[in-house]
């Protein structure tokens, strides 16, 4: 038998007082004749109707249960401006740090559709793999290359990343 239990009720069953946030609720489980029906009450609501709610023969199930916050979305961990801003800051730099970050943005940008990825070439002269991006927006092109990063090297890549972004929020401060 498949059982279609619907979800908390937005409010008391009995005095139609909402659920806030962090709020208790008391939860019944009875048998109807087309399956399972659920209740919910309040704390006041719940201490008139227990006794006789839970002495009924179709009851099969109660339970208590505190209304939970509002999830929010997670913030960015750098937001899209910010990454676009420090592509461009860094996108000519030599050092191995800034070529990782520059690539790690490049891969959140595409990630979140800013960048397109045109090509992947292969540089003989310098023995590189370079993506070619374009702006979805703009069609500005960024040539970005690839270091070739391994599993075991994403630990300290991360933490050159991390030197970066703080050295970016110490200097805009």
């Amino acid at each position: 038998m498949d059982w279609q239990i619907q979800a908390r009720s937005k409010g008391c069953m009995k005095c139609g007082t909402p659920f806030g946030e962090g709020d208790p609720y008391y939860c019944l489980l009875a048998e109807v004749d087309d399956g399972l029906a659920r209740s919910d009450y309040c704390q006041a609501c719940w201490q008139e109707v227990a006794q006789e709610t839970l002495t009924a023969p179709t009851a099969i199930s109660t339970w208590r249960g505190v209304v939970p916050p509002k999830l929010m979305p997670p913030d960015e961990p750098i937001k899209r401006t910010t990454a676009e801003t420090l592509l461009g800051k860094y996108l000519h730099s030599t050092g191995a740090d800034e070529k990782n970050f520059c690539f790690i943005l490049g891969l959140i940008l595409e990630r979140k559709r800013i960048l397109k990825q045109r090509q992947v070439m292969h540089d003989e002269h310098r023995g590189a793999k370079l993506v070619v991006y374009e702006h979805a927006r703009s069609g500005e092109s960024y040539v970005i290359e690839d270091p070739g990063l391994s599993l075991a090297e994403l630990e300290q890549v991360h933490g050159q990343v991390a030197a970066i972004l703080e050295r970016e929020r110490i200097s805009a401060s």
